[in-house]
């Protein structure tokens, strides 16, 4: 017999108010736990760990040279995880990061193992591809009778057409077998939008599998902390694993006491990403309304647009500031392929493909000097950085974003966003408008 509506609803309003004392029971647990353990802690957290400084970490364990001391294990366990098969001994292998391959681009980690065989890495934690990116490695690393490219994003996504046709690297796959694989920084059971088409190419196991791999062969107690670090650092990064332990425990326990309980957990399952939609909508377009009044008055024809979860292009506040360039503006956003690291920045091609080296020299430079910067995602990103740490990851967030949204004044987060995207507006709009009308092109 099916529920009415009201009793449907009791049951939803029942299973959370029983829950969350529960929950605030984990919370107090987890807090005295923290104190004396502090869990929460993380060397990575201190460190530079956007695309260059993760690829460096890597680079570093597969060096047999590296400064871990361990010769070639990791890269031993690496090539038998791939079964990337060597004739011959590794221990000369030379490992690059950012290796220059001509006009092909900068390959993130070049592991080249001898004049036959050659590793790659194209590491993609937050940035999107650029135009024939993955096909231009493709083709470098032809020159070896045996290679492979890793292509190694958040939780197992594929490289974007404009990077390389589906077409072509099945060509080029079925020419050199097992040339290119995709290896997701962590394996997210809850990840969603994957394209299945990339499903033969997406390995059985994840960097953080490897890392744990690397720690267990490893007899040294600070190289296995630091190892445990990274392994940590991946998993919550790229995970998105928002609950603790003790809260995680709790919920388990509760929702399987209970087989209606169970019911009503599948239905908020299935609910949470239309809510998790609204409240992003709502928190973004409230941003976009603070924008709109604060940088109406010393910048008249600036015009807004708001997404939300694009596949490409993921959430954005996106402030166009110089109608005639059509494309120049200032952004807030968080890359498709890092969905829980918010960015911001700015972005003109039109400065770069009209050979204005010295606006964006002097754009990036009082950006730099003003707001500091960190690794752009793309080659016509003239100036950016990530949020503040606390803020990257809003999924974690999401009740702070809701009661911000709905309080007529924000709060703390959106004041952040608003009065950083302000402040790049004030220093980037008059250099940009200059450059542009005033015709130094």
């Amino acid at each position: 017999m099916a529920m009415s509506r009201e009793e449907s609803h009791s049951d939803l309003e029942r299973f959370f108010l029983e829950l969350a004392p529960r929950l605030e029971t984990a919370r107090v647990l987890d807090r005295e736990l923290d104190r004396q353990l502090a869990r929460r802690f993380n060397v990575l957290d201190y460190l530079r760990t956007d695309e260059l400084g993760l690829s460096r970490v890597v680079a570093d364990l597969l060096n047999p040279e590296g400064n871990h001391g361990q010769g070639t294990v990791f890269l031993q366990l690496l090539l038998d995880k791939l079964e990337f098969k060597v004739d011959g001994e590794i221990d000369d292998s030379q490992v690059d990061v950012e290796l220059t391959i001509g006009d092909k681009g900068r390959l993130d980690v070049a592991v080249r193992i001898d004049e036959r065989h050659c590793l790659a890495i194209e590491n993609k934690p937050y940035a999107a591809d650029q135009t024939n990116q993955v096909k231009g490695y493709l083709e470098w690393l032809k020159q070896y009778d045996k290679h492979m490219l890793i292509y190694l994003s958040p939780t197992g996504e594929g490289p974007e057409e404009r990077s390389i046709g589906k077409a072509e690297l099945r060509e080029h796959v079925r020419e050199h077998a097992g040339s290119f694989v995709i290896m997701p920084y962590h394996r997210d059971n809850r990840a969603t939008g994957l394209d299945d088409w990339f499903d033969d190419f997406r390995l059985p196991f994840s960097l953080t599998d490897w890392l744990a791999d690397c720690r267990r062969d490893c007899d040294v107690d600070r190289l296995r902390w630091f190892l445990r670090e990274v392994e940590t650092f991946c998993r919550r990064q790229f995970g998105g694993n928002t609950m603790t332990t003790a809260e995680d425990s709790a919920f388990e326990k509760f929702v399987l006491g209970n087989h209606d309980r169970v019911e009503t957990a599948i239905a908020v399952h299935k609910s949470w990403t239309g809510i998790k939609e609204k409240v992003y909508r709502n928190f973004l377009e409230k941003i976009q309304g603070n924008l709109c009044k604060d940088m109406k008055c010393f910048c008249p024809e600036v015009k807004f647009k708001v997404a939300y979860n694009e596949e490409r292009y993921g959430s954005r506040v996106r402030a166009y500031f110089n109608l005639s360039s059509k494309t120049t503006r200032i952004f807030l956003e968080n890359q498709a392929k890092g969905p829980r690291r918010w960015g911001i920045g700015v972005f003109s091609p039109l400065i770069l493909e009209n050979r204005g080296e010295q606006v964006w020299s002097q754009l990036n430079k009082e950006l730099v000097g003003e707001l500091g910067n960190g690794e752009p995602p793309g080659k016509y990103y003239s100036w950016w950085k990530f949020v503040r740490e606390e803020y990257q990851d809003l999924d974690s967030l999401i009740p702070e974003i809701r009661r911000e949204s709905q309080n007529k004044e924000g709060g703390e987060i959106m004041r952040y966003f608003v009065e950083e995207f302000v402040r790049i507006a004030k220093i980037a709009i008059p250099i940009v408008n200059n450059h542009i009308e005033g015709g130094k092109s």
